[in-house]
């Protein structure tokens, strides 16, 4: 009959526990994100938890040129950047995602705006439709596997 080393059988314990405590430790986001509202994805071991908010102002202050608008600068824009900022302050990993140029915006506000910290955890800023919360959640999943990055969740 095969008994496993004592030592053997600890060592595998810890070694399971450190992993856990390591994915306890992860702290994964995935903010969706345009110039009006930002939905924020805290990926965790076993649960997904979401958050959503809202730009403050009414209208947009870009110009339009040939039906197109110049500058797509919400005023309400950088206190959602602010917010969004306050909400993943833990963040280990950052993906952000959505259309237009918002997403851009949002990174360029960490890297000028006391976020810097901030700035160096974003793994990827990826283009993206408005879509389900579960097709975001899908797209982040992958897009995480296919970096090695956090895997829980």
């Amino acid at each position: 009959m095969f008994r496993p080393r004592v030592g053997w059988v600890d060592s595998w314990q810890v070694a399971k526990r450190c992993s856990e405590a390591y994915l306890q430790a992860m702290s994964a986001y995935v903010v969706w994100i345009d110039s009006r509202e930002a939905k924020i994805f805290h990926l965790k071991p076993g649960k997904v938890d979401l958050k959503h908010l809202h730009a403050h102002g009414d209208e947009h202050t870009g110009k339009r040129a040939h039906g197109r608008r110049v500058d797509s600068h919400h005023p309400g824009a950088d206190k959602l950047f602010h917010e969004v900022a306050q909400e993943i302050q833990d963040a280990t990993e950052v993906l952000i995602v959505g259309p237009g140029e918002a997403k851009g915006h949002l990174k360029k506000h960490f890297e000028t705006h006391h976020h810097g910290a901030l700035a160096q955890k974003v793994v990827g800023v990826e283009p993206m439709d408005h879509l389900t919360e579960n097709q975001i959640l899908a797209f982040a999943r992958k897009f995480f596997k296919a970096h090695d990055l956090f895997t829980g969740g």
